[in-house]
């Protein structure tokens, strides 16, 4: 059963070749996620965008230790222990 339109399809090969991360075409196509790694897992990336594609990769763990940075900082100014 087809769900999602060829050209939908195409242009997804064509962005992930262009570097784009599966979250990304998922937010910019309106596909599930699953959906997306089916139709890229196995496609190769241009050399010249394996960079741009690497530096997005980590990018939750990085977020998760700001917030809790932040976290950390507020509560170290707005909690008093009592002695």
């Amino acid at each position: 059963m087809k769900i999602h339109s060829s050209e939908k399809l195409k242009k997804l090969k064509k962005l992930r070749k262009k570097g784009y991360s599966i979250n990304e075409l998922v937010r910019e196509l309106s596909i599930p996620k699953t959906t997306v790694w089916h139709h890229v897992h196995n496609i190769k990336i241009a050399p010249k965008y394996i960079s741009l594609l690497r530096s997005k990769i980590g990018g939750s763990h990085q977020k998760k230790r700001e917030k809790f940075r932040k976290c950390q900082n507020f509560c170290k100014g707005n909690i008093k222990i009592a002695p």
